[in-house]
């Protein structure tokens, strides 16, 4: 319907909460938790010489191990891939966590297009169990297909 959830933080197990309490390692000063995070969809995406795109999210947190990965939607410039993921954080004490890069892309056999970026400011993310950000965000970097 072209639009996304606006009361996902409401949901009973609502992703981008902690799924669990932040610890100390046995390793010095360093503290573990898990992100849950969960990609409902884009927007008006750019569209090929046809008007349509498959495109398709990887996300990514600098300094952190893994990447969480949608499927590829055929022939949509507004989809909802609805897909849920974890991050295993591992930070030094007192270290910042870097924002989630999402890159968006366009599925093609002889290659995958950039259609763009965005950033989600993880500054909100407190290491307490089901703190929750629910955001929509513009991407940036846009290139031509």
């Amino acid at each position: 319907d072209g639009k996304l959830p606006e009361d996902i933080c409401k949901e009973k197990n609502p992703p981008g909460k902690t799924s669990q309490k932040s610890k100390k390692s046995k390793d010095a000063n360093l503290v573990k938790g898990k992100l849950k995070v969960k990609v409902v969809g884009a927007l008006d995406l750019r569209g090929d010489d046809n008007g349509t795109s498959d495109p398709y999210a990887k996300l990514k947190i600098e300094g952190q191990k893994g990447e969480i990965q949608t499927k590829s939607i055929a022939k949509k410039t507004s989809v909802k891939w609805d897909h849920e993921g974890e991050f295993n954080i591992v930070l030094k004490e007192g270290e910042t966590l870097w924002p989630i890069i999402a890159d968006i892309y366009d599925s093609d056999r002889l290659g995958d297009d950039f259609l763009g970026r965005a950033e989600i400011d993880l500054n909100g993310v407190k290491s307490t169990p089901l703190t929750c950000i629910d955001q929509t965000i513009s991407l940036v970097d846009k290139k031509k297909v």
